[in-house]
Protein backbone atom coordinates (compact mmCIF):
# COMPACT_ATOMS: atom_id res chain seq x y z
CA UNK A 1 0.00 0.00 0.00
CA UNK A 2 1.73 3.01 -1.36
CA UNK A 3 1.30 6.42 0.54
CA UNK A 4 -1.70 8.07 -1.42
CA UNK A 5 -3.63 4.98 -0.71
CA UNK A 6 -2.94 5.02 2.99
CA UNK A 7 -3.84 8.98 2.98
CA UNK A 8 -7.26 7.83 1.35
CA UNK A 9 -7.82 5.34 3.45
CA UNK A 10 -7.71 7.30 6.52
CA UNK A 11 -10.39 9.06 5.34
CA UNK A 12 -12.60 5.72 3.52
CA UNK A 13 -11.46 2.67 5.20
CA UNK A 14 -9.85 2.77 8.39
CA UNK A 15 -9.92 -0.74 9.46
CA UNK A 16 -8.80 -1.86 6.10
CA UNK A 17 -6.42 0.81 6.55
CA UNK A 18 -4.74 -0.99 9.46
CA UNK A 19 -5.31 -4.63 8.68
CA UNK A 20 -3.48 -3.69 5.25
CA UNK A 21 -0.26 -2.55 7.03
CA UNK A 22 -0.52 -5.06 10.17
CA UNK A 23 2.23 -7.35 8.05
CA UNK A 24 4.54 -4.61 8.13
CA UNK A 25 7.36 -5.19 10.21
CA UNK A 26 9.41 -2.26 9.26
CA UNK A 27 8.82 1.41 10.42
CA UNK A 28 9.93 2.99 7.85
CA UNK A 29 6.94 3.21 5.79
CA UNK A 30 5.09 4.70 8.49
CA UNK A 31 7.58 7.48 9.29
CA UNK A 32 8.16 8.33 5.67
CA UNK A 33 4.12 8.87 5.86
CA UNK A 34 4.13 10.62 8.79
CA UNK A 35 7.24 13.05 7.05
CA UNK A 36 5.26 13.42 3.89
CA UNK A 37 1.77 13.72 4.66
CA UNK A 38 1.59 15.11 8.68
CA UNK A 39 4.85 17.18 9.10
CA UNK A 40 4.72 17.87 5.34
CA UNK A 41 1.10 19.57 5.57
CA UNK A 42 2.17 20.95 8.29
CA UNK A 43 5.25 23.01 6.92
CA UNK A 44 3.00 23.98 3.89
CA UNK A 45 0.71 25.39 6.84
CA UNK A 46 2.69 27.44 8.24
CA UNK A 47 4.66 28.93 4.68
CA UNK A 48 0.90 29.98 4.23
CA UNK A 49 0.93 31.71 7.60
CA UNK A 50 4.40 33.45 6.92
CA UNK A 51 3.23 34.41 4.26
CA UNK A 52 -0.53 35.75 5.02
CA UNK A 53 1.51 37.42 8.60
CA UNK A 54 -0.76 34.91 10.37
CA UNK A 55 2.66 32.91 11.78
CA UNK A 56 4.05 32.50 15.65
CA UNK A 57 7.50 32.49 16.39
CA UNK A 58 9.38 30.69 14.04
CA UNK A 59 11.79 28.84 16.59
CA UNK A 60 8.94 27.21 18.64
CA UNK A 61 7.53 26.01 15.11
CA UNK A 62 10.67 25.24 14.20
CA UNK A 63 11.43 23.19 17.19
CA UNK A 64 7.66 22.09 17.77
CA UNK A 65 8.16 19.71 14.55
CA UNK A 66 11.24 18.23 16.13
CA UNK A 67 9.75 17.68 19.22
CA UNK A 68 6.47 16.14 17.20
CA UNK A 69 8.33 13.70 15.67
CA UNK A 70 10.11 12.34 19.06
CA UNK A 71 6.51 12.29 20.48
CA UNK A 72 5.22 9.71 18.09
CA UNK A 73 7.69 7.62 19.07
CA UNK A 74 7.73 7.69 23.09
CA UNK A 75 3.86 7.21 22.03
CA UNK A 76 4.36 4.35 20.43
CA UNK A 77 6.62 3.24 22.67
CA UNK A 78 3.99 3.03 25.61
CA UNK A 79 1.54 2.34 23.05
CA UNK A 80 3.39 -1.13 22.59
CA UNK A 81 4.38 -0.98 27.14
CA UNK A 82 0.86 -0.69 28.51
CA UNK A 83 -1.21 -2.92 25.21
CA UNK A 84 1.34 -5.78 27.26
CA UNK A 85 -0.63 -5.22 30.24
CA UNK A 86 -3.53 -6.15 28.67
CA UNK A 87 -2.31 -8.72 26.83
CA UNK A 88 -2.22 -7.30 23.08
CA UNK A 89 1.22 -7.07 21.31
CA UNK A 90 4.01 -5.47 22.87
CA UNK A 91 5.46 -4.02 19.39
CA UNK A 92 6.13 0.02 19.07
CA UNK A 93 6.60 -0.87 15.57
CA UNK A 94 2.71 -1.00 15.75
CA UNK A 95 2.08 1.71 18.28
CA UNK A 96 3.91 3.80 15.57
CA UNK A 97 1.17 2.89 13.15
CA UNK A 98 -1.36 4.08 15.81
CA UNK A 99 0.65 6.92 16.96
CA UNK A 100 1.42 8.51 13.41
CA UNK A 101 -2.07 7.44 10.68
CA UNK A 102 -4.77 9.43 12.95
CA UNK A 103 -2.56 12.61 13.39
CA UNK A 104 -3.37 12.74 9.47
CA UNK A 105 -7.11 14.54 9.96
CA UNK A 106 -5.23 16.98 12.63
CA UNK A 107 -2.77 17.97 9.85
CA UNK A 108 -5.95 18.39 7.78
CA UNK A 109 -7.33 20.42 10.16
CA UNK A 110 -4.65 22.68 11.19
CA UNK A 111 -4.40 23.37 7.03
CA UNK A 112 -7.86 24.52 6.56
CA UNK A 113 -7.85 26.75 9.67
CA UNK A 114 -4.50 28.22 8.14
CA UNK A 115 -6.22 29.00 4.84
CA UNK A 116 -9.34 30.24 6.85
CA UNK A 117 -6.85 32.43 8.60
CA UNK A 118 -4.96 33.88 5.47
CA UNK A 119 -8.59 34.54 4.05
CA UNK A 120 -9.65 36.42 6.62
CA UNK A 121 -5.94 38.17 6.76
CA UNK A 122 -6.17 39.02 2.94
CA UNK A 123 -9.52 40.52 3.43
CA UNK A 124 -7.71 42.89 5.93
CA UNK A 125 -10.76 42.45 8.51
CA UNK A 126 -9.82 45.04 11.64
CA UNK A 127 -10.59 42.44 14.31
CA UNK A 128 -9.77 45.18 16.88
CA UNK A 129 -12.33 47.70 15.57
CA UNK A 130 -16.01 46.43 17.65
CA UNK A 131 -18.30 48.50 14.84
CA UNK A 132 -16.50 46.40 12.21
CA UNK A 133 -17.03 43.32 14.15
CA UNK A 134 -20.68 44.07 14.95
CA UNK A 135 -20.92 45.33 10.96
CA UNK A 136 -20.31 41.72 10.11
CA UNK A 137 -21.64 39.71 13.22
CA UNK A 138 -23.24 37.34 11.20
CA UNK A 139 -20.12 36.62 8.97
CA UNK A 140 -17.80 35.62 12.22
CA UNK A 141 -20.58 33.43 13.99
CA UNK A 142 -20.75 31.44 10.76
CA UNK A 143 -17.22 30.61 10.43
CA UNK A 144 -17.08 30.39 14.16
CA UNK A 145 -20.04 27.78 13.85
CA UNK A 146 -18.04 26.12 10.90
CA UNK A 147 -14.89 25.82 12.76
CA UNK A 148 -16.11 24.42 15.92
CA UNK A 149 -17.84 21.53 13.68
CA UNK A 150 -14.85 20.63 11.67
CA UNK A 151 -12.59 20.87 15.03
CA UNK A 152 -15.35 18.20 16.51
CA UNK A 153 -15.77 16.00 13.75
CA UNK A 154 -11.76 16.19 13.00
CA UNK A 155 -11.30 15.39 17.04
CA UNK A 156 -14.14 12.71 16.94
CA UNK A 157 -13.15 10.45 13.71
CA UNK A 158 -9.11 11.02 15.25
CA UNK A 159 -10.21 9.25 17.73
CA UNK A 160 -12.03 6.40 16.15
CA UNK A 161 -9.02 6.25 14.15
CA UNK A 162 -6.79 5.81 17.17
CA UNK A 163 -9.32 3.33 19.15
CA UNK A 164 -9.23 0.93 15.86
CA UNK A 165 -5.51 1.68 15.33
CA UNK A 166 -5.18 0.42 18.60
CA UNK A 167 -7.68 -2.73 18.17
CA UNK A 168 -6.19 -4.31 15.13
CA UNK A 169 -2.45 -3.51 15.44
CA UNK A 170 -2.30 -4.76 19.17
CA UNK A 171 -4.98 -7.27 19.36
CA UNK A 172 -7.01 -5.84 21.60
CA UNK A 173 -10.97 -5.23 22.61
CA UNK A 174 -12.70 -1.70 22.33
CA UNK A 175 -12.36 -0.64 25.94
CA UNK A 176 -8.50 -2.06 26.45
CA UNK A 177 -7.77 0.14 23.31
CA UNK A 178 -8.83 2.99 24.61
CA UNK A 179 -7.36 2.19 28.26
CA UNK A 180 -4.20 1.35 26.62
CA UNK A 181 -4.38 5.39 24.67
CA UNK A 182 -5.39 6.93 27.89
CA UNK A 183 -2.83 5.54 29.60
CA UNK A 184 0.45 5.63 26.94
CA UNK A 185 -1.15 9.74 26.44
CA UNK A 186 -0.70 10.18 29.72
CA UNK A 187 2.49 8.64 30.06
CA UNK A 188 3.82 11.00 26.86
CA UNK A 189 1.99 13.79 28.03
CA UNK A 190 4.57 14.05 30.87
CA UNK A 191 7.73 12.46 29.29
CA UNK A 192 6.85 15.48 26.37
CA UNK A 193 6.62 17.97 29.20
CA UNK A 194 9.97 17.51 30.19
CA UNK A 195 11.10 17.65 26.87
CA UNK A 196 9.58 21.02 26.88
CA UNK A 197 11.22 22.45 29.96
CA UNK A 198 14.59 21.49 29.17
CA UNK A 199 14.06 22.88 25.81
CA UNK A 200 12.85 25.93 27.27
CA UNK A 201 15.52 25.75 29.98
CA UNK A 202 18.59 26.13 27.58
CA UNK A 203 16.31 28.77 24.98
CA UNK A 204 15.08 27.14 22.71
CA UNK A 205 11.91 27.68 23.34
CA UNK A 206 10.79 30.54 23.91
CA UNK A 207 7.45 31.67 25.79
CA UNK A 208 5.12 33.51 23.94
CA UNK A 209 4.16 36.80 25.27
CA UNK A 210 0.21 37.31 25.82
CA UNK A 211 -0.97 40.80 25.22
CA UNK A 212 -1.69 42.64 28.20
CA UNK A 213 -5.36 43.50 29.14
Amino acid sequence: MDMLERFKAIFMSPSGLFNGIKSEKEYNPTLMYFLVFVLGLNIISFVISLLAGTALMVQNTIVGWITSIISIFVFAFFLGLVASWFGGSRSWVQGLKVAVYPTTILAVFGFVITIIGAIFKSANVDLSNPQVILANLGAFVGVGIVIVLIALGALIWAIVLYVKGTIISHNLSGGKAFVTLVIAAIFTLIVMSIVDWMLSAVGLLTPIALPAV
